[in-house]
């Protein structure tokens, strides 16, 4: 994800907004863990020199975060498929004038469930920003209609009191797709 700066052009009169993509070092790991239907997952990362935007939006300075997850995963049976997952973060070495808080908190979750001789599948998955009290809510339905072909039908709902997904809550839509595999 680039780290997103502003600029003011007063000869134009015009906001220039870009995004720039800075390197940075990544040290990680994960696990998996199966016990019977259950799937119970861990992930933890380290990001040296992440790129973080200022609460000016002007400038961005680099600092070192702290990444963690801790997901289940259930496959019930009867082609039932339901997921969650807990990620946060924590900024090292904050100060206030960074345009993001110390720690984060995101909540996801799938639910799935195949029909018609596995030819239909219908999910809901959500994204839950525990900070902002923001939300992304995604129902679709796939359907196989050969081996080559998918159609899918779906929409998507943002919303929330603040944060990323109120600033896209007109994102909001419905969606139809076909995928052609050859």
């Amino acid at each position: 994800s680039p780290v997103t700066i502003a600029s003011f052009n007063p000869q134009q009169q015009t906001a220039v907004i870009k995004g720039i993509y800075e390197p940075m070092n990544v040290v990680g790991g994960d696990v998996s863990i199966p016990a019977g239907e259950l799937v119970i997952r861990g992930e933890v990362a380290v990001y040296f020199g992440e790129p973080i935007a200022l609460k000016n939006s002007m400038d961005y300075w680099f600092r070192k975060s702290f990444n963690g997850l801790i997901g289940i995963d259930w496959y019930a049976g009867d082609n039932w498929t339901i997921m969650a997952q807990y990620m946060h973060k924590v900024i090292m070495d904050y100060r206030d004038v960074l345009g993001t808080e110390q720690n984060t908190s995101m909540i996801t979750a799938r639910i799935s469930k195949e029909v018609l001789n596995n030819t239909l599948k219908l999910s809901v998955y959500g994204m839950f920003d525990v900070d902002n009290v923001g939300f992304y809510v995604r129902p679709a339905a796939d359907y196989l209609l050969s081996d080559q072909i998918t159609l899918s039908l779906g929409a998507d709902w943002l919303g929330g009191r603040r944060g990323t997904f109120k600033t896209y809550k007109k994102n909001t839509q419905i969606w139809v797709k076909g995928k052609y595999f050859f």
